[in-house]
């Protein structure tokens, strides 16, 4: 019930409040920081902010825990100042933005200063099913509050979907039982923030999983999209 109820205030305050209360603990931890090497050169058009992910240029970005604290905590106000100061010109403003559906604290910056926004899930649309079905995940007993799994079976997310195994729910997938719960709020709390879109478009295609799409027709595919090396080596497409 203390970890349902933890969830639940954690939805409710949603990731702007999650981001305010990570900025003050971290205050509290390095004082200002140390502003170390990741200011980049400022040009004509624009500015560079350089990387928006909370983390210094000689910290670890393979620290999945760690990068995801960090985005939760800087992203909000980063992303705010820099869409307000890029339509403080004459030209050149943002009217929409495309984010990561892993990113609601986006969705909701994006609404908060009258931005339309398209959601985009970069991944398999299942895992935009699973997403949405956490809710009765936890009713049905087959996972806790925090994501732990409680019943190893094979689940159908919708009688069209083919089942998946619970051990292998993205979030039970990765990392240290510290990220694994983070990636897992993350996702429980997305589910609120996604209905925030304007639009929401996946990466996959009706050939593909015509049965999560059969399901779940808030998603319009777009792709499959294929990885590029336009901006660095891809590890996958």
């Amino acid at each position: 019930m203390e970890r349902e109820g933890e969830l639940r205030g954690k939805q409710e305050k949603g990731f702007l409040g999650i981001a305010k209360e990570e900025r003050e603990r971290e205050r509290e931890r390095k004082g200002e920081g140390r502003k170390k090497g990741n200011q980049r050169k400022r040009g004509e058009r624009g500015e560079t902010w350089g990387r928006l992910d909370g983390l210094e240029s000689w910290e670890d970005r393979n620290d999945a825990a760690k990068s995801m604290k960090a985005i939760f905590r800087v992203i909000p106000t980063k992303l705010e100042a820099l869409i307000e100061k890029i339509n403080q010109s004459e030209s050149d403003k943002i009217t929409c933005i495309i984010v990561d559906e892993f990113l609601g604290l986006a969705l909701e910056v994006a609404k908060k200063i009258g931005v339309r926004v398209v959601s985009f899930s970069p991944v398999a649309a299942a895992l935009y099913a699973l997403k949405l079905n956490i809710p009765k995940l936890i009713d049905d007993g087959i996972i806790d509050s925090s994501g732990t799994i409680m019943k190893k079976q094979m689940v159908q997310l919708s009688p069209a979907t083919l089942a998946m195994d619970s051990e292998h729910f993205a979030w039970a997938s990765v990392g240290d039982a510290t990220t694994r719960g983070i990636v897992f709020y993350a996702m429980a709390i997305n589910n609120r923030t996604f209905k925030l879109a304007d639009r929401i478009i996946g990466n996959s295609s009706n050939e593909l999983e015509a049965s999560v799409f059969t399901s779940f027709l808030e998603m319009l595919p777009i792709g499959p999209l294929l990885a590029s090396n336009r901006l660095g080596k891809p590890v996958g497409s």
